[in-house]
């Protein structure tokens, strides 16, 4: 009777034990301490197995074994962990959903790009504002200082007497036996620009003298005033503040241009234009010339051309007193483009020799577009200009400064006799409205 309950105790003893070993199977740290203390399943609970030999076999068991089945933990664990991502379902975008996203981002940026241009664009027409705001400035310090505004060029007087035509035809005539200087080289100083001004040959700026004159009593003079080696200097010296924010001229130099803005009528044609000489070298542009009026501001038999004569003439010196229109009627400069013909610009302004353009540009009287360049309005624009003619780059606008220092915007859809009679210092009519 006692061996028969010792037998069902051990029964029993060994029935936990293979519980407790199917757990620890079912990890692979459980296999290890499985393996490590089998021999306690096998013979821990029998009364002749010796406790010493037991834990010997733990012992070595537990050396041999650790690092196997650390090493097989860690690979179960890999393989277990390749198991889950494998079987994780793989997300992404189909091909309807990728050009759906595609599409609404080119809908945006389209509805977004015109609105940062045209933001920029505003910016650059505020800031060629504030420039024709300083060189305005500028002009007017020059007059307070010498009680009349500077020359519009140093090119020669033209009287009936001593039309173009007339000194040409004696000999007596050649474009470069004057300075042909620019009303902007009187108002550097007042630029902030008074270190270039003196670089600047003093024969520049000396209206009493022309150039050939001057070189007659001067042996060591240049034999043409382009040539002069100070004005090699210069000519090509870019200035930020006579370039429109909105045009090319900073990024780009421009050779084989024509200089000089000599007021000109040719008798044989009946017209009057602007003299130039041919330059091959490089030169650095303006956007901002002189106005002389709605023409050429010279000697023209016509007397209602006549008197919209500007601001700015050759060798002749305006003062306050003679702009019987109002300094704030009277344009003094405005933005220019040079000659653009289909997109490709040909000529630049000069700051240093040719700054004066005309109302009326190649157009001719009280006409809007032009004859002989089909496409080219009364403001030039990016794909059509006239060097003698305002334009720019701005949409809608081209922008001036008065007389008196103020600045305007004018529409390119101006009516032609106000834009007459704003370029005219002295034609003594009134302008209705505003501009």
């Amino acid at each position: 009777m006692q061996q028969q309950s010792r037998f069902h105790l051990l029964r029993r003893k060994r029935s936990l034990v293979a519980v407790l070993e199917h757990f620890l199977q079912k990890s692979v740290g459980g296999m290890y301490l499985h393996f490590a203390l089998r021999p306690v399943w096998q013979f821990g609970f029998l009364a002749q197995f010796q406790q010493n030999k037991l834990l010997k076999i733990i012992q070595q068991r537990l050396r041999i074994g650790f690092l196997v089945f650390v090493k097989m933990d860690l690979i179960h664990m890999t393989e277990r962990t390749k198991t889950k991502v494998k079987s994780r379902p793989q997300r992404g975008f189909s091909m309807v959903e990728l050009v759906c996203v595609i599409g609404i981002m080119i809908v945006i940026v389209a509805l977004l790009l015109p609105a940062i241009q045209s933001m920029r664009e505003s910016a650059r027409k505020v800031s060629c504002l504030n420039q024709l705001k300083q060189l305005g400035l500028a002009l007017s310090n020059h007059e307070s200082a010498f009680k009349k505004f500077p020359p519009g060029t140093l090119g020669t007087a033209l009287t009936p007497a001593r039309t173009l035509s007339s000194l040409t035809a004696s000999g007596g005539y050649d474009i470069q036996d004057y300075q042909n200087t620019s009303w902007i080289v009187f108002v550097l100083p007042y630029l902030d620009e008074a270190n270039l001004s003196q670089q600047i040959p003093s024969i520049c700026g000396t209206v009493g003298e022309d150039y050939k004159t001057y070189r007659a009593r001067n042996s060591g003079a240049a034999r043409l005033l382009i040539e002069d080696v100070e004005i090699q200097k210069v000519i090509e010296r870019p200035l930020r503040s006579l370039m429109c924010p909105s045009d090319e001229l900073s990024v780009k130099s421009y050779s084989k241009t024509r200089l000089g803005s000599q007021p000109t009528y040719y008798t044989d044609l009946r017209s009057d234009y602007f003299s130039y000489f041919l330059y091959d070298g490089k030169v650095a542009g303006t956007n901002y010339a002189g106005c002389s009026g709605a023409g050429s501001g010279g000697y023209h038999p016509n007397p209602d051309i006549q008197r919209f004569n500007g601001l700015f003439r050759s060798r002749i010196a305006m003062r306050v007193a003679d702009v019987t229109d109002g300094t704030t009627s009277t344009i003094a400069f405005g933005e220019t483009l040079g000659q653009i013909d289909l997109l490709e610009r040909t000529d630049v302004n000069s700051w240093l020799f040719s700054t004066l353009c005309r109302g009326r540009s190649d157009m001719p009287w009280m006409h809007t577009e032009s004859i002989r360049r089909p496409g080219l309005k009364i403001f030039g624009d990016s794909v059509y200009s006239y060097r003698a003619g305002f334009g720019s780059r701005h949409p809608h606008v081209v922008q001036f400064a008065m007389t008196s220092g103020a600045t305007a915007s004018l529409s390119r859809e101006i009516d032609i006799r106000l834009l007459y009679q704003l370029c005219g210092s002295s034609d003594n009519e009134v302008i209705s409205g505003g501009y």
